[in-house]
């Protein structure tokens, strides 16, 4: 489900008057089966909702703000029952009062999305001959995402390498993100315990080509191994936006055929939507008796791009014994 979608259904269930009528079992995101098949009577009143309507609203320094129509399909066999959703819905205390549970013109957050104002721009009724009544409500959210909290490294482990350069890249190839900073990028050989994890973590910013960006991909090394991510699509004509990284590995056994498993998860901010969060995962082969270096690199497919980055730290950690 998407942002507003997921808010919904957690302020839905946070409202006792609107589950006492409509329970999660009978509320649908999409198309509800009530459309196609029949139900008893004790199985309405029920609700389904598509999005008709979004755009980016606004953007400020530090959030895009989402408008976004949702349209409401409530289908009751009783006419009172898709008014008294309709009440539920406005919240305690009516339409433009103190708002401690329902959406209209409520303020709220749920885990991820923080709900600015929704307000109910339409309602219509209708009843077929034998069938139901069905009520289409569209109601408009102003939303955004909540920060993600930033990853807290665990201070038990061992920093290795910190960055203190920034390294620019804008080449249509590979190019190293590895600059100049305290420490090592180098495992030692015979230097490595079972289910020792490796922590590679760089950030940065960027501008994006004003007309066609073309899309970046970003990848660790580790030795001859290498974990890297899918394409990101970036959006044209962004300026300052920033990017990060985190790829873990994680011995899982040893000597000269040792493997280890591996994952990474990278935001780039004003990468498209489908792709701006993307996560990889994998498993290789990495002799424990030799020395292997630790590297960063990013791939942009077109010109007009500038990246940089300006922190880029490598950390092991050990199992407490």
């Amino acid at each position: 489900m998407s942002g507003i979608q997921t808010a919904i259904s957690e302020r839905w269930a946070a409202t006792a008057a609107l589950v006492a009528l409509v329970p999660a079992k009978r509320c649908y995101v999409g198309k509800s089966p009530a459309s196609d098949e029949g139900f008893s009577e004790d199985e309405y009143p029920q609700v389904s909702r598509l999005i008709q309507f979004e755009q980016r609203a606004i953007r400020t320094s530090d959030k895009k703000i989402f408008r976004t129509t949702v349209v409401f399909r409530i289908v009751a066999m009783d006419y009172d029952d898709g008014q008294a959703v309709r009440e539920a819905f406005w919240g305690t205390g009516g339409v433009d009062a103190a708002r401690i549970d329902g959406f209209e013109r409520a303020s709220f957050d749920t885990a991820t999305v923080r709900v600015l104002q929704a307000r109910e721009e339409d309602w219509s009724e209708m009843q077929e001959e034998t069938g139901p009544y069905v009520f289409l409500m569209a109601v408009e959210f102003l939303w955004y995402y909540l920060p993600v909290p930033p990853v807290i490294v665990d201070p038990t482990g061992d920093l290795m390498y910190s960055q203190t350069s920034q390294v620019p890249a804008s080449a249509v190839a590979e190019t190293s993100l590895v600059g100049t900073g305290p420490g090592s990028l180098v495992v030692t050989a015979n230097s490595q315990s079972l289910g020792d994890k490796f922590v590679v973590c760089f950030s940065g910013y960027y501008a994006s080509d004003a007309t066609d960006p073309g899309r970046v991909r970003f990848a660790v090394t580790w030795g001859a191994s290498q974990l890297r991510t899918p394409w990101i699509q970036l959006l044209a004509a962004r300026d300052e936006a920033c990017f990060w990284a985190r790829f873990e590995f994680t011995r899982v056994t040893l000597g000269a055929f040792g493997q280890y498993s591996a994952n990474g998860i990278v935001f780039v901010e004003d990468g498209s939507p489908e792709t701006q969060q993307v996560r990889t995962f994998g498993v290789g082969s990495l002799a424990t008796d030799a020395d292997a270096t630790f590297g960063a690199k990013l791939e942009l497919d077109e010109s007009g791009n500038n990246f940089v980055c300006g922190q880029l730290d490598v950390e092991k950690k050990t199992v407490a014994t």
